[in-house]
């Protein structure tokens, strides 16, 4: 990077930095839009030469009778100089520059070397730059100290370098010297080359020569550029709430700019503003709210103007003690008596060296208050060390007994606390209240009680008849005691008070007593009170008082009376009584213990006897006052004449109806209190059937019972019993059914017969009414009827009879082939037998004899024949796949729907086939290819049969093996996939050529298709998808036809007499090197022999046939076979095998002999050629 890209940077850095920072400008003045205008050396290199930033529309004089402003429209930006030298009202001489878009220096003007940016501050100075501020006027500037930004031009210029200038056809340069002494010079020249006519003049600062220009100041700036700092004076106090701050200084700032600093105070919690101060001597602060103990200054630089620094210099003062507001802290008395006063009351704080005072406003008090009153005692001035003022005011000639209200402020330069309230009560003047005499027979104590005066100044002056008595003069005790009188005689005894002046006295009238002696006290207790009697002797009977105490609290106090009731008291209750008589400072006291007693309780009242015209009744009631009970008996509401307030405990009550109902009331009072007691009685009423039934009946007896009600206690009730069939009727007289509640009739009854049984009771004569029950008697049972069924060794009798009694149940007896059979084994009353432990398929007697009520009958005997057991279990597998097993089975004989059938795979239960009725089981998820043991067990009545059986699953169906043969007869292509597994005869083929499918072998089930009308040497793509028990398997071959297999003759030689050799032609075509052929014989052309097999092509075409017979014709068949070929191409010949010579043995076996060396030589070679 060149020296002139880094000014570059570094110019716009600090541009657009301090650009938005509202730290730039002076006085916190807000943001406001410059246009600069950067001039560079070049669009290209953009070294920076002078930048200017002018504020918005504001016209400014640029020398040489011309001015220049900056316009925005909001779409172009332009820079323009006028010829008129100070208003910009004249023509446009020069647009220096315009811009459109965001005016963010994108765009340069190249002829110029000239962009424009707009920021919202202005150019500050740049390190290394010299820079200048220059206003519309240099007196305003001058005079006003701090120009306004938005008033104001700013600018750089390199130094010694010549930059275009303001004014149209002019350009400037800036030099300084070795004390930072700045020049600029203009220069009317054609060209950036400074070098033109000079025009000094119009660089000078304000208050030289030619101000036109109206610099305010220049300066150079170094690198590093001055930092700025500050430091603040003394601080001192100089009021509430004001401060005097003795001068801020800073360090570092440029020439001849003026800094800002903004002052704030800490108020406990955050810091205030308080003003802004420019750079001075002194400076004051008066405007600190009240009420701060204490705050510190914080004084910091305000709106930096150029110097850039980005974080302004601050300082926090030390902690400030402040001036607290006056503040009254108490009032308090220091004397006062019934006419004079004297208080003291403080205040604290205020401004040290402040004069304090306080302002009384006092009531009550009639007078004008001293001077004195106003002034501080203490500490005045106040100090840091003195802060605590003290006042006093003395009354006097006050009204006794009056209240004197006081408002105190206390103030200290000019700040005034609240008004403190003080009141004072002053003393009442004296007066004697009471005077009290204790007395002995021969002394008096005199005590008295005063009001008003002054406490523990009072004296007191005490005389008897007139007379001072020794020890009872001028004493400020508040009792006396005189001594040596006369017993039973009248004295005279005043008392005087006197108190600050005032004197005030009281007289009373004494005789003397002797002791009271000799007290008793007797008491009567009752339930709710206790009564008490006292007696005494001695003393004035009219200063005896008596104190009544009930458990320790006084009932009654100081009374005159010798009797006392203690009444509200509670029954049954210990109560501790004491009675204390006083007289004349002497007591006595008698104390006892007393119970009251119970509340008597309800009386309990019981029906003793009951009549048809009355009741006798007896009652008693417990507690209450000892022999005081009474009692009285009402009838409904009406006191019985004989049993009114009697002590007794029974009443006899007559003359009422017969069967009437009563409200019989008994009432007991005791000591006042009353309780009743009432009963709802009837008298005997005649008698009454309450109950009659007829327990139970049978075919020759009847039980009934019985019961009744009412009738007189005193006269048991008897029955009068009989018994009607509609014919006759009898009367039953067995004592026990006629005096008791039950009869038992079993005489003289026919079975099945309709009887009316009739009761009436009778009581001391009186009957009531007859009650009738109907009761038919039972039949005789009947003969039983009986059904059975059986199993394979069980047989079921159910049996029942009608008629008979009910309970007890008519009772059965099981009879097997004649035989009873045992109550444990069968449980006749359920009338269900089931008989066990049969034999199958045997006959069996069952019969059942009925007996009920003494009578016996027997059922019909039933012939029953047991059902034959299960046998011969047969299990057939009616499905089976790669997955899947489906058996069926069935037994013979047994229960009808009875058998229950399990089936085991590899000695587990089949889940789905356990304890099943149905004749079937589907077994699935089985492994393919695998070997199972299958068993089925069949349960029957108690009998199992196992039927067992090995199974294997088919194999998953595997990719076929794709086997193609041509056919010559029919010129056709014989496609064979032969066994590939699965489930047999369930495989469907589908057979595509070339990717068409064939017709003829779509959804096949035959492991073979034909494709006819080949044509030779073409290539065949044959795919074969095949589908068995859910699964697919695909192969794809691709097959070139080859020529059929070419004619060949066969030739015969060599013929012998039990054989010949067969030679033949090549056999051609078919698939290369997979011909064999085979040679084969027959005599009748039907049943052939092999003489040779599967000779390959390429080995020698001949065969040798032998062991035949001789002189016999022969068919020869030679087959020519091509592993391409369905069929072989077969050729055929005859031949004749020769006659055998008549010879004898001897001859023919020495030939042998002869030539077999020879034979042997032969075969050799013959063998070798072969081979070769």
């Amino acid at each position: 990077m060149n020296k002139f890209t880094i000014v570059t940077i570094l110019f716009t850095l600090v541009l657009l930095n301090y650009g938005s920072d509202k730290k730039l400008y002076v006085r916190g003045d807000t943001l406001y839009p410059f246009y600069n205008m950067i001039i560079y050396d070049s669009c290209t290199t953009k070294n920076v030469l002078r930048v200017i930033s002018v504020p918005k529309q504001i016209c400014t004089s640029i020398g040489g009778g011309y001015s220049l402003r900056a316009l925005d429209d909001g779409t172009t930006m332009r820079i323009s100089s006028s010829n008129s030298p100070t208003s910009c009202q004249g023509s446009i001489v020069e647009n220096i520059i315009s811009a459109t878009s965001e005016f963010d220096g994108t765009y340069c003007d190249s002829t110029k070397g000239i962009s424009l940016v707009k920021t919202m501050a202005p150019q500050i100075p740049t390190e290394n730059y010299i820079f200048l501020q220059k206003y519309y006027s240099c007196l305003y500037g001058m005079n006003n100290g701090i120009p306004s930004p938005t008033l104001t031009f700013y600018g750089i210029i390199k130094p010694n370098t010549c930059a275009k200038g303001d004014s149209p056809a002019s350009y400037m340069k800036a030099t300084y010297d070795s004390n930072l002494t700045v020049s600029i010079n203009g220069f009317d020249s054609s060209g950036p080359t400074c070098t033109g006519s000079l025009i000094a003049n119009d660089f000078q600062l304000c208050g030289q020569l030619f101000q036109n220009y109206n610099i305010i100041r220049t300066f150079y700036v170094p690198s590093p550029r001055p930092q700025l700092t500050m430091s603040y004076g003394a601080i001192t106090m100089t009021g509430y709430g004001s401060l005097s701050v003795g001068g801020i200084t800073n360090n570092g700032a440029w020439p001849g700019i003026a800094i800002t600093y903004s002052v704030d105070y800490f108020n406990g919690t955050n810091y205030v503003f308080i003003n802004y101060v420019v750079n001075s001597a002194n400076f004051a602060i008066t405007n600190i709210p009240d009420g701060l103990a204490s705050t510190t200054l914080k004084i910091y630089v305000v709106g930096v103007d150029f110097t850039g620094t980005t974080t302004p210099p601050s300082a926090i003062t030390p902690s400030i003690d402040l001036p607290l507001l006056p503040l009254m802290v108490n009032v308090s008395t220091v004397t006062y008596t019934t006419t004079s006063l004297t208080i003291l009351y403080n205040g604290i704080y205020g401004l040290f060296g402040g004069t304090p005072s306080f302002s009384l406003v006092a009531s009550g008090i009639g007078n004008i208050l001293d001077s004195t009153c106003f002034t501080s005692s203490t500490c005045s001035p106040i100090s840091s060390t003195c802060q605590q003022v003290q006042g006093k005011c003395s009354l006097t000639g006050l009204t006794p007994g009056a209240t004197v209200s006081f408002d105190i402020v206390y103030s200290n330069s000019g700040k005034s606390s609240n008004a403190f309230r003080y009141d004072q009560k002053l003393y009442d003047i004296v007066s004697v209240t009471s005077v009290y005499v204790k007395y002995t027979p021969t002394s008096v104590t005199v005590s008295y009680i005063t009001s008003g005066g002054i406490p523990n100044s009072i004296l007191f002056n005490v005389t008897i008849d007139g007379e001072p008595t020794k020890g009872c003069f001028n004493t400020t005790q508040s009792s006396c005691e005189i001594t040596s009188l006369t017993t039973f005689s009248t004295y005279n005894i005043t008392v005087t008070a006197t108190s600050d002046g005032f004197t005030a006295s009281n007289s009373v009238l004494v005789k003397l007593y002797d002791d009271i002696r000799s007290f008793n006290m007797t008491t009567t207790k009752r339930t709710t009170s206790i009564g008490i009697t006292t007696s005494l002797q001695g003393g004035d009977t009219s200063l005896n008082r008596y104190t009544v105490y009930l458990n320790d609290s006084i009932v009654y106090e100081n009374q005159q009376s010798t009797q006392y009731q203690l009444t509200q008291l509670s029954p049954n209750t210990q109560y501790i009584v004491k009675v204390v008589v006083t007289n004349n400072d002497n007591s006595l006291e008698s104390e006892t213990t007393v119970s009251t007693y119970d509340f008597i309780t309800t009386p309990t009242v019981t029906l003793l006897t009951t009549r048809y015209i009355g009741f006798t009744i007896g009652f008693e009631s417990v507690n209450g006052v000892p022999s005081e009970t009474v009692y009285s008996v009402y009838v409904d509401t009406f006191l019985v004449n004989d049993c009114t307030d009697i002590s007794t405990t029974q009443c006899i009550i007559t003359g009422l109806a017969i069967g009437s109902m009563h409200n019989i009331t008994v009432r007991a009072t005791n000591d006042a209190y009353s309780l009743s007691k009432s009963n709802t009685w009837t008298t005997s009423k005649k008698p009454q059937m309450v109950d009659f039934d007829i327990d139970y009946y049978t075919t020759k007896a009847i039980q009934i019972s019985y019961t009744s009600e009412f009738g007189e206690d005193e006269n048991p009730v008897t029955y009068t019993i009989t018994l009607d069939d509609n014919i006759n009727t009898r009367t039953i007289t067995d004592q026990s059914c006629v005096t008791g509640n039950e009869c038992t009739i079993s005489s003289g009854l026919v079975p099945g017969t309709e009887y009316t049984v009739s009761l009436t009771p009778t009581s001391n004569q009186q009957s009531g009414t007859t009650v009738d029950k109907v009761v038919t008697l039972f039949k005789k049972v009947t003969k039983p009827i009986l059904s059975v069924e059986s199993t394979t060794k069980t047989i079921s009798a159910n049996f029942s009879s009608e008629e008979g009694v009910s309970s007890p149940p008519t009772a059965y007896s099981i009879w097997l082939n004649d035989q009873l059979i045992d109550d444990q084994i069968c449980n006749t009353s359920t009338k269900h037998c089931t008989l066990t432990g049969l034999l199958d398929n045997t006959n069996y007697k069952v019969q059942v004899i009925a007996v009920n009520d003494g009578d016996s009958v027997t059922s019909d005997a039933k012939n029953i024949k047991t059902v034959a057991k299960i046998n011969n279990l047969l299990m057939n597998v009616t499905k089976l796949t790669t997955s899947i097993l489906q058996i069926t089975f069935q037994v013979n004989n047994g229960m009808p729907n009875g058998t229950i059938y399990t089936v085991e795979l590899n000695n587990q239960v089949v889940t789905d086939c356990s304890g099943i009725s149905t004749e079937i089981c589907t077994i699935s998820d089985l492994d393919d290819d695998t070997e199972y043991q299958i068993k089925v067990t069949a349960v029957n009545d108690g009998f199992s049969l196992e039927s067992s059986k090995s199974v294997r699953t088919f194999k998953i169906i595997s990719n076929p093996i794709i086997q193609v043969t041509q056919e010559e007869s029919t010129n056709s292509l014989v496609i064979k996939f032969p066994d590939i597994g699965g489930v047999p005869l369930f495989s469907l083929y589908n057979v595509a050529i070339n990717n068409s499918a064939l017709v003829n072998c779509t959804d096949i089930s035959v492991d073979t298709c034909i494709v006819n009308n080949i044509t030779i040497g073409e290539n065949y793509a044959i795919h074969v998808t095949v589908v068995n028990d859910g699964y697919t398997v695909n192969s794809a071959t691709i097959y070139i036809t080859v020529p059929y297999l070419s004619s060949f003759t066969v030739s015969v030689g060599q013929i012998g007499t039990d054989g010949f050799t067969v030679d033949w032609s090549e056999c051609t075509g078919g698939a290369d090197g997979m011909t064999t052929y085979n040679t084969d014989i027959s005599v009748n052309g039907q049943s052939w022999s092999s003489s040779c097999s599967d000779i390959p092509q390429g080995q020698p075409r001949t065969c040798k046939a032998s062991n035949l017979q001789d002189d016999t014709n022969y068919n020869i068949r030679v087959s020519c076979h091509n592993t391409a070929m369905t069929s072989p191409k077969i050729s055929t010949s005859q031949a004749k095998t020769l006659n055998l010579p008549e010879s004898s043995d001897s001859t023919i076996s020495t030939a042998i002999k002869l030539y077999q060396p020879i034979f042997n030589i032969l075969l050799i070679i013959f063998l070798i050629t072969i081979i070769i």
